[in-house]
């Protein structure tokens, strides 16, 4: 399907669409509001074949609002703290970028805010041969499917969403990642999300969890918060609501955390690297949905 400048191939029936013969670099302004439109209707955005320099990167990023500064700020790209290096690669003994475990985590970024990211755009500079891909789950459709009175049963409760909490969890699969300092966990405190939110551009509910930041479900015992996000992610994440990313060098990915999640897959660290550049979009306070919706 063509769409003025450009070519469109939907990847999966819910969610993700390849944007072709586009070049971001020289994107116009009436193509950003395309994209924009595109990006909430799909969920996740496809661009390959980009040649980025970080500067082109950020360019490209803050046509679509204010870019944050990711709290773990030892692996922001020197000169430039907006964007995040994402990587498995170790030198000197020490992480290049972000590594979080090879364990499939499902999450939405900066859940833990109190103002969650309204997207994340990631290039890809080294990819690997073999695993280390990024799957994306529409959290939107799977929410419609529920029965209504689950649904207006999940539209009642709330989570606490924890950066201290995801990073210890996460600890316990990677021998690389640090905990937070003292500094850090008063820079990020638990934050109370309603466990099923409402997109602010058009009022859809989709599920607000994650496999490993969520800390409680408020109103109810741990094992049985625990139990009730897993089974929400299984329900989100069955193979008719995912796309599958398999990197290339030079695959730039759009995605909207207000209505996805994603998570990546095992990587083998010693013969797979793997090193991505990720800008993060500000986005505004976490709207609940009401009512049986």
């Amino acid at each position: 399907m063509r769409q003025g400048r450009y070519k469109l191939e939907h990847l999966t029936q819910f969610v993700a669409t390849e944007v072709q013969d586009i070049d971001v670099r020289r994107i116009e302004k009436d193509e950003i509001v395309e994209l924009r439109s595109l990006l909430v209707e799909r969920g996740v955005l496809v661009f390959r074949d980009q040649r980025l320099t970080v500067r082109d990167h950020v360019r490209f990023s803050k046509w679509f609002g204010t870019l944050v500064h990711h709290l773990l700020g030892e692996y922001l790209v020197p000169g430039h703290p907006e964007i995040l290096v994402i990587s498995n690669i170790v030198e000197d003994g020490k992480p290049i970028g972000l590594f979080d475990g090879d364990q499939i985590d499902w999450h939405s970024d900066g859940s833990w805010s109190n103002r969650p990211s309204l997207g994340s755009l990631m290039y890809c500079i080294e990819a690997p041969s073999e695993g280390g891909e990024t799957w994306f789950a529409t959290s939107e459709a799977p929410y419609a499917e529920l029965p209504s009175s689950i649904r207006r049963w999940l539209t009642s409760l709330k989570a606490v969403h924890s950066l201290d909490c995801l990073t210890e969890r996460q600890r316990e699969f990677s021998p690389t990642k640090m905990p937070l300092t003292e500094e850090q966990r008063k820079a990020s405190p638990d934050i109370v999300h309603p466990l099923v939110r409402r997109h602010p551009e058009t009022g859809s509910p989709s599920l607000f969890v994650g496999s490993l930041v969520v800390k409680k479900v408020c109103g109810l015992s741990d094992d049985a918060g625990h139990g009730l996000v897993q089974s929400l992610i299984e329900h989100a994440t069955q193979e008719k609501f995912v796309y599958r990313h398999r990197w290339q060098e030079g695959d730039l990915v759009f995605w909207d955390n207000r209505s996805t999640l994603h998570t990546v897959t095992p990587c083998d660290r010693e013969l797979n690297r793997r090193r991505l550049h990720r800008t993060t979009i500000e986005g505004d306070r976490v709207l609940p949905a009401t009512g049986e919706v």
